[in-house]
């Protein structure tokens, strides 16, 4: 069964005098971002040439295990709402921006490659012994999670790289050859490679990585040294060892969709988004498919900065709630966070990626009774298959979603613009089967509890986020995301005293429409570790002129012009003695001034951060990352024009149940696509989108601005849902 949304046929301009593509020919017709994620595979289009640049958006169910189907899925829904093949939409479209949930997938579900791994005489079990990290430092009994790597498939050489670079003894070549005869013989899909001190001086590894590859060049092979030269032996085995686990699944996909897109008459490279908000080609990916383990939700960075730009508010907590969980990210004076290492599943990765916190909590997730006797909701979720209840897809188990529909938060037959016909009497039953008849309370009752419990579970992440951020949530906006938010973005403000909420009018495929905001990203490291007054300063702008080159030919190939091509610097700086760093931007060229400006920037940050600083502490440059940058054409973010003064009315009233009443509420069901900028709508009401719906509980209101998005307030009086 193939569900999808038609189109939002909404008056939207983009304003943009930019009529050219990456290459610099005159623009293609159309620009398509889409998104995959673990429910619905997401897609926006921007129509160049109709009036007003009109930007639809359409979601189709994501499909397991072969997600490329739910992309065709979603393309066909975009084709027929455009009356034309997808054929004919492919061969106009000159930007395609695409998010995977591939490789996260194949590390959630464990069923990536078989990994050897080769490392350094004696530190054969160090992807074991984790550096002491753990989950939780108080939980000593939590077992670490398994090795992807099994230990008779961990393999040693005997050579040693000082701790200056030199070379302590060197490998034997006859060692290489016995240790590729032993690998062959072990029929592994993929090998990682990280040997100590590589990351000062990768001869050693680049000596094995060539035996390999000449010996193997079937097999999958991951090197440290060329995914992230970085201090942290244990880190660089980690994420060696991840790309390796995740290399073959990811790549063969990512190939095979992007032939399949460009045997259908895509004459553009499809764009991947990677875990640092940059977007990259599939080639420039294949040999570090671990940078796009945060792929789709990264996108989501671009579009927060973005909205939160149209909502006036440097500072807001993106909120992106889907069908399986919530990425929240945080814009603080109009930047993103991110962090050198993330973790998936308890496994480390040392790369760079857009700071996401993942809850698990979403329209899916599964509201059960414990062995207790109470009642949970998640984290684990009934996804796109079978799905709620509600979505008459087989789900036997009730969801937030069906939850939300009990309670007449949810449109029966407004789902996905009515392509999708919800079965409430489905829901109902489910409900009250598992949940409302063995807790002894009525079924609406039992609907408002795993609300209730879901709310919680949100309001309690974002409190822990804040506490260890050193957030003050009065001062932020929340700016709602994914096609669930919105009927519980309300009830989270209020609990957490947020100074407002801000729901755009594409929310549900926000991290689609971050992939159209977005700009190719290439991002290299150059280890130094040196007292900041001992740096070769010659030595390390040679080094940064030669990476910069050679993205810039990489660049060139993808197709952007040299005048599109940038390149910027950020230093990990610290107080020598000091463990941690702090990454503070470098200008470029480097030189003795431009690091004195980074040692000024970091004595204020480290004040900020930690409330002391020593501006006559000698300092340590660790490392330097050159991030070189492809500009794209961005879109313009849509104003809402050309409608009637004339505001409508509300499109059909329904009964609600809220915690605050006993009985169920008569409410207003208003049509997003009725409404004009200036308009205001006060709760309890709902707002009714194309791919989303809006909760307005009792003392909210929700102001239409100039870019047809919902800025709402709460008064005081009002009341969680």
């Amino acid at each position: 069964m193939r569900a999808s949304s038609s189109g939002a046929r909404r008056a939207f301009t983009t304003n943009s005098p930019a009529l050219f593509d990456l290459k610099g020919n005159r623009r293609m017709r159309f620009s398509i971002g889409i998104d995959v994620g673990g429910t619905f595979t997401d897609l926006s289009v921007l129509d160049h040439e109709a009036v007003n640049d009109q930007l639809k958006i359409f979601k189709a169910l994501s499909t397991l295990p072969d997600p490329a189907v739910g992309v065709f899925d979603v393309l066909d829904s975009a084709a027929r709402s455009l009356a034309i093949s997808v054929e004919a939409l492919l061969s106009q479209t000159g930007f395609l921006g695409l998010g995977s949930t591939v490789a996260t997938n194949v590390m959630v579900e464990g069923r990536g490659a078989k990994v050897a791994l080769i490392a350094t005489e004696g530190f054969r079990d160090s992807l074991a012994i984790r550096r002491g990290i753990r989950q939780d430092v108080w939980d000593i009994g939590k077992p670490h999670p398994t090795e992807l790597v099994p230990r008779w498939l961990r393999f040693t050489l005997a050579e040693r790289i000082g701790a200056s670079g030199e070379v302590i003894k060197a490998p034997c070549p006859a060692d290489v050859e016995r240790l590729v005869d032993d690998i062959e013989a072990a029929g592994v899909e993929a090998v990682a490679v990280c040997l100590y001190n590589s990351y000062l001086n990768d001869t050693h590894e680049a000596a094995v990585a060539q035996a390999l590859r000449r010996r193997l060049p079937e097999i999958f092979i991951s090197v440290s040294s060329e995914l992230m030269p970085v201090i942290g032996e244990y880190e660089r085995t980690s994420t060696a060892v991840v790309n390796a686990y995740v290399g073959p699944k990811t790549v063969h996909y990512l190939r095979r969709l992007c032939e399949g897109l460009t045997g259908r008459g895509l004459p553009c490279e499809p764009l991947i988004m990677q875990s640092n908000g940059g977007l990259v080609n599939v080639a420039m990916l294949s040999t570090a498919p671990v940078r796009a383990v945060l792929s789709g939700p990264a996108a989501g960075a671009s579009a927060a900065l973005g909205w939160a730009e149209t909502s006036n508010n440097d500072n807001v907590v993106f909120f992106d709630m889907g069908g399986t969980s919530i990425d929240i990210l945080v814009t603080q004076n109009k930047k993103v966070g991110s962090k050198a290492v993330t973790d998936i599943e308890g496994y480390h990765m040392a790369v760079p990626s857009i700071d996401i916190r993942t809850i698990g909590t979403g329209g899916g997730t599964i509201a059960r009774i414990d062995k207790g006797g109470l009642l949970r909701v998640g984290p684990d979720s009934a996804g796109s298959t079978p799905g709620p209840v509600s979505y008459r897809k087989g789900g036997q188990l009730p969801t937030v979603t069906d939850a939300n529909l009990v309670l007449g938060r949810l449109g029966i037959d407004t789902f996905l613009s009515g392509s999708m016909v919800l079965d409430i009497e489905g829901a109902r039953a489910a409900i009250d089967a598992r949940l409302a008849t063995p807790l002894g309370i009525g079924l609406e009752q039992a609907a408002l509890s795993v609300v209730h419990i879901a709310n919680n579970n949100m309001a309690n992440s974002l409190t822990i986020l804040a506490a260890e951020s050193g957030l003050d949530l009065r001062d932020y906006t929340l700016v709602a995301a994914g096609g669930a938010s919105g009927l519980h973005v309300s009830a989270v403000c209020r609990m957490l005293g947020m100074a407002g909420i801000y729901v755009p009018r594409q929310a549900s495929v926000a991290c689609s429409v971050g992939m159209m905001q977005s700009d190719v990203l290439q991002d290299q490291v150059i280890s130094v570790i040196r007292p900041l007054g001992e740096v070769d300063i010659d030595g390390l702008q040679n080094a940064v002129e030669d990476i910069v080159a050679r993205s810039r030919e990489q660049l060139t190939r993808t197709g952007l012009p040299e005048d599109r091509q940038s390149a910027e610097a950020v230093a990990e700086l610290r107080y020598v003695g000091q463990v941690w760093s702090i990454p503070v931007p470098v200008a470029l060229p480097v030189t003795c001034a431009s690091l004195a400006a980074a040692a000024e920037i970091f004595h204020a940050q480290h004040q900020e951060l930690y409330h002391h600083q020593h501006p006559d502490g000698p300092l340590e440059l660790v490392s330097l990352q050159v991030n070189s940058i492809g500009k794209l054409t961005k879109l313009e973010w849509p104003r809402r024009e050309g409608f009637s003064d004339a505001a409508a009315g509300p499109h059909k009233n329904r009964t609600a149940w809220f915690e605050w009443s006993r009985t169920p509420v008569e409410i207003d069901v208003w049509k997003g696509d009725d409404l004009v900028p200036g308009q205001t709508i006060a709760g309890p009401a709902v707002i009714e989108e194309a791919t989303t719906s809006i909760l307005l509980d009792r003392g909210d209101t929700a102001t239409v601005d100039g870019f047809g998005n919902y800025a709402i307030k709460q008064s005081k009086k009002g009341s969680a849902a």
